[in-house]
């Protein structure tokens, strides 16, 4: 039924979506200004660039800023707690399934290739998902299917026969629409989206394996 499993990065192999936000949050408070949680979500699973933060804080004060300070002391501040936090739960497990099964393996990100490639590194995963498709791979990002497109391309495998793991609602838009089964993963941050067009929702890659995923799958599509 399948050959190819995508796996989404941020938020789904690693938790680097609350890091990020509450750093960004301070930035926004250090200027006086609020950086609500539902932006934060609205934009999730979208390339890097797509939300110009030191841009709206800009242009929110009407002041001059140092925009590459800003975003460094972010990413400075983000790093720390990213780097020491683990794979998050299931993800290990589903590698090795997914490696016992055969499966060809990539990820799909909005995020760069330097942050992807370095934390795969860092968790001991990069050569067990040697294929990576990021923000600079593609024009049009997530919820455009044109980044499950080029990963499927690239895995050499139909998209019909991919399954993707997503943790965000512009993800699972981008995979459906890219024609692939798609399973949604919440994080605490997301659990209030809606995922219904999602092919199935886990409370983590801990809950099921791909194989009864696959069966559970295959149940829906017979009723």
């Amino acid at each position: 039924m399948i050959e190819a499993v995508i796996f989404d990065f941020d938020g789904l192999v690693l938790e680097t979506e609350m890091p990020q936000y509450n750093a960004w949050r301070r930035a926004f408070e250090q200027h006086n200004l609020e950086l609500p949680i539902e932006h934060w979500i609205e934009i999730l699973g979208r390339s890097s660039h797509y939300a110009d933060f030191p841009g709206q804080i800009a242009k929110l004060t009407g002041q001059p800023i140092d925009r590459d300070e800003i975003t460094r002391r972010v990413r400075t501040e983000s790093l720390e707690e990213v780097e020491s936090l683990p794979v998050l739960p299931g993800v290990v497990d589903r590698i090795d399934e997914a490696e016992q099964m055969g499966l060809r393996l990539a990820v799909c990100s909005g995020s760069s290739r330097e942050w992807v490639a370095g934390h795969l590194g860092r968790l001991g995963l990069l050569r067990r998902l040697p294929t990576h498709i990021c923000s600079e791979d593609t024009t049009h990002h997530k919820p455009e299917p044109d980044p499950y497109l080029k990963t499927a391309e690239k895995l050499d495998v139909e998209p019909s026969r991919c399954l993707v793991f997503e943790d965000s609602l512009n993800g699972i838009t981008a995979a459906k629409a890219a024609g692939m089964l798609a399973v949604a993963v919440p994080t605490e941050m997301t659990a209030s989206s809606d995922f219904a067009d999602a092919d199935l929702v886990v409370s983590s890659l801990a809950q099921l394996s791909i194989a009864e995923m696959l069966d559970h799958l295959t149940v829906q599509a017979r009723d």
